[in-house]
């Protein structure tokens, strides 16, 4: 394909992806205010719905109220009427009010009456015995501060939710206390609901909270209501959205789920508005996209030929020192810098590929070492295990006396020194498998302090220990840096400090939050190391000490690295030297 037709298909490429970010804004910023704007009216529709039940109870009380209303049953609770109470009670003050339920009880609390109606069959019936029973167990609604006092509320019965109104029964004169309490009930039933949805002109739903049948919208509803939030807004799919409010009781506790169901004919038009708006760019763009072509065949591909030419002549050369002339100070300038950056990159490659092979001349050294100290170990063991067996053969003889045991026994305790120290050697030599886990570098720092807290402390004026409390866990071989990294350095340090007056040895730990690792510091104020003998002081076999081997640092460096870690020196000859251990968190830590 040639570099035209590239050129054409990127930019193709480039108008179309244009296009779909345009579209992608256009749902994210444009769409979302409609939709938004849909949930506001959703929310409205509920709280049409929910004002017109607060008219329910609204219409009822100047009704409970009417002073003729309440001298008739002033009378009926002090006189016990029968005329008044056929009177106020019949059929036909049910159907005016459109109740369901009356009930009159007296200030002590006892129900002087309690009937029912049937508002579909047109007939009086008993008062609901889940209402009387109620009204026996919490007199809530019987209890009023004064003749002013009105309850209103929902109460859930088996026969259905109950609309409730509590009014106290006066005299004339108000300033008197109530004599006793009416309540008027109406059931919210599916003829409530249709009178409720003529209304408001809604397609109004309500389902019991605690129903097992409910269907899924509203099970998904209930998980979101709460008290706390009380109406939601739900998308129920591409052409219905639905708002949904909680129900209480007169205690607080949830009974019934509102529901109000529109059409998205808001959603509907801001998709075609967004399409109208995206024909309108098209129909502009395309041609500007064309001409940019044209424009682009004449003004930049001759560029991209000479310096795709330059880049050849680097390539064949081999030589990526060379650096391609920049020109100008657009797209293309920035590609041939970028291009420089790259070759600067390669060279640092090439620097950094020489560095892994010095590490694995390194490591090739390091094996060598471990298979001539395992031939030393074999060597070592095979007379240790006569030696052991012998002394366990004398320790065993009983004319053995006293003194001559103490001989033997110290014997025996000095070929386990032997083979305990050979095992070391080994262990140090050999690239054991590691235990990963989850590791508390402050334990294991004070661990391996432990072991040669003893070793150390004769030789040294002062050992600091400063652990940061709280580090983040690193994931790690305990054994190994232990036993490796840690014993080797605050041994070398002791070996620096011995016989220096003041010798002082520090270890450390801190939480590095920039590179997210532990870091471990060992330090002491002892001889130091050269300048000239830094750079060898990891590679196997390099010692400045009389007697050392040179596979000490070694090898700790090599534990560090396997741990995905960093191990550096800082030290001037005379000023002694700080280890510096880095090892990787093995997870962020929470806020």
């Amino acid at each position: 394909m040639t570099l035209r037709r590239k050129v054409v298909l990127i930019i193709g490429l480039l108008f179309f992806s244009l296009m779909l970010a345009l579209y992608a804004t256009a749902q994210t910023l444009l769409l979302n205010n409609f939709v938004a704007l849909e949930e506001e009216t959703a929310r409205q529709n509920m709280q049409r719905a929910l004002n017109a039940l607060a008219d329910s109870f609204a219409t009822l009380r100047p009704l409970a109220t009417d002073r003729a209303w309440q001298e008739t049953l002033y009378r009926f609770l002090t006189a016990d009427d029968n005329e008044t109470s056929a009177e106020a009670f019949s059929a036909g003050v049910f159907a005016a009010r459109d109740l369901s339920v009356i009930v009159v009880a007296d200030s002590s609390g006892q129900v002087r009456y309690a009937g029912g109606y049937d508002r579909y069959n047109r007939q009086l019936t008993e008062a609901p015995r889940a209402l009387l029973e109620y009204l026996r167990i919490d007199s809530t609604l019987l209890t009023h501060t004064d003749s002013q006092a009105i309850q209103s509320g929902y109460l859930m019965l088996p026969e259905g939710p109950l609309m409730i109104l509590a009014t106290p029964v006066a005299a004339g004169d108000s300033n008197l206390p109530p004599v006793g309490t009416l309540i008027w009930g109406r059931y919210l039933d599916s003829q409530e609901i249709q009178h409720l949805a003529a209304i408001t002109r809604l397609p109004i739903r309500l389902q019991p909270y605690y129903d097992p049948r409910l269907p899924p919208d509203f099970v998904a509803a209930r998980e979101q209501l709460s008290s706390a939030n009380p109406l939601i807004v739900r998308t129920l799919d591409e052409r219905r959205i639905a708002s949904y409010a909680l129900l209480a009781d007169l205690h607080g506790t949830p009974i019934l789920i509102l529901q109000v169901e529109q059409t998205r004919e808001i959603y509907r038009q801001g998709q075609a508005v967004i399409i109208a708006q995206l024909a309108v760019i098209l129909i502009f763009s395309l041609p500007a996209t064309l001409g940019s072509l044209v424009l682009l065949d004449r003004a930049v591909l001759g560029r991209l030929l000479r310096l795709t030419n330059r880049i050849r002549d680097i390539g064949q050369r081999g030589d990526i020192s060379t650096r391609v002339v920049v020109e100008g100070r657009d797209e293309l300038a920035d590609l041939a810098n970028s291009i420089n950056t790259m070759l600067n990159s390669l060279e640092r490659s090439q620097a950094a590929l020489a560095q892994a092979h010095e590490q694995l001349a390194r490591s090739a050294r390091l094996a060598a070492a471990g298979e001539t100290a395992a031939g030393v170990a074999h060597q070592i063991n095979n007379p240790l295990t006569s030696i052991v067996a012998e002394v366990h053969l004398l320790l065993s003889r009983p004319d053995l006396d006293d003194e001559l045991r103490e001989s033997v026994q110290a014997i025996k305790e000095a070929a386990y020194r032997a083979g305990t120290i050979v095992e070391q050697m080994l262990n140090l030599t050999r690239s054991l498998p590691l235990d990963m886990g989850e590791t508390d570098v402050n334990a294991s720092v004070q661990n391996a302090i432990a072991l040669v807290r003893t070793q150390v402390e004769p030789y040294v004026s002062r050992l600091v220990i400063e652990l940061e409390p709280d580090l983040p866990p690193v994931t790690a071989s305990g054994r190994h840096l232990e036993d490796v990294v840690w014993i080797n350095l605050l041994l070398n340090a002791r070996d620096a400090v011995r016989g220096i007056p003041g010798g002082q040895i520090r270890v450390s730990t801190t939480y590095n939050r920039a590179e997210q690792m532990v870091e471990v510091t060992i330090e002491d104020n002892g001889v130091g190391i050269r300048a000239e003998d830094l750079p060898h002081i990891f590679t196997p076999f390099f010692t400045t000490k009389p007697h050392g081997t040179g596979l000490g640092l070694a090898i700790c460096h090599d534990v560090v690295q396997r741990h995905g870690g960093i191990m550096k020196v800082e030290s001037q000859a005379g000023a002694g030297a700080r280890f510096t251990v880095k090892l990787p968190i093995s997870a962020p830590p929470a806020n």
